[in-house]
């Protein structure tokens, strides 16, 4: 966790050196899953991230981005769709897209960059990308189907798939497909970012937490495997702005496109 720092009495797990604030919440800040987190719990997170509004995905797993209104205050807007583009008058963009495989075989993060170029008019290399690595290579196995159809599309895919032990079975490192259609799509490597933590097995403890206590050190981040009903939540808001743009987390990584205006 050498690119993350712990922050707000150990509730937020900020991403360090990037000028947009981008995080991820833990245990402390509470449940963020769309069926167990309450107007109470959202009022609380939107005063530890400094926000009055917050565009939350619900994850449909397809290629759709929609464009994000900031046309309120002291509330939570709900999409259903796999991206969130929005844009604050003059100073810059953000596009939030949620990456599981069937949006990244569908091409989301070519439609995110263009989208990003399209608003603003400015060439892919300007835009840089943070990647909530989701889960790791060793713990996302998937088969052959999934395999078959990144494959057909292109062979240099076949590189993010390693075959196991059981038939017809393979280990898909989503994040480092994600990586490469970055570049694939005119970002500079200089330029992209990556959470170093898996979603699936990574706890992340901590370890100012008094280790005589009954549960020893205290776990910060939900397990986050399917059948875990409690979740963390993945967030990016621009500097100086009160939206934030925020996703469940889970297996699917996360990636943060984001242009500003007259910043290298």
């Amino acid at each position: 966790m050498k690119n993350c720092v712990l922050s707000q009495n150990g509730q937020l797990l900020n991403f360090k050196g990037i000028p947009i604030q981008c995080g991820l919440t833990t245990v402390e800040a509470g449940d963020f899953s769309l069926n167990g987190s309450k107007a109470m719990a959202m009022e609380y997170f939107l005063n530890l991230v400094n926000a009055d509004r917050c565009m939350r995905m619900a994850p449909k797993h397809s290629n759709h981005i929609v464009y994000g209104e900031n046309n309120g205050s002291q509330s939570t807007q709900v999409f259903a769709c796999d991206g969130i583009i929005y844009e604050k008058t003059n100073q810059g963009v953000l596009n939030f897209l949620h990456c599981g495989w069937k949006s990244l075989a569908q091409n989301i993060i070519e439609a995110g960059v263009k989208d990003i170029t399209t608003w603003r008019r400015v060439f892919p290399d300007s835009i840089k990308a943070i990647i909530y690595g989701g889960i790791c290579p060793s713990c996302y196995l998937i088969k052959d189907d999934v395999y078959s159809i990144f494959s057909r599309q292109n062979r240099n895919y076949k590189r993010f798939f390693k075959s196991t032990n059981e038939k017809g079975g393979y280990q898909f490192d989503l994040a480092g497909l994600i990586n490469w259609q970055l570049i694939k799509a005119g970002l500079s490597k200089k330029n992209i970012h990556r959470f170093d933590l898996c979603s699936h097995h990574h706890c992340f403890l901590d370890f100012n937490y008094p280790a005589s206590s009954h549960n020893g050190h205290k776990f910060l981040l939900f397990s986050q495997r399917r059948d875990e009903k409690k979740r963390n939540f993945f967030f990016a808001k621009l500097p100086g702005d009160n939206t934030v743009i925020a996703g469940t987390t889970g297996n699917c990584p996360y990636v943060i496109l984001y242009y500003l205006k007259n910043k290298k």
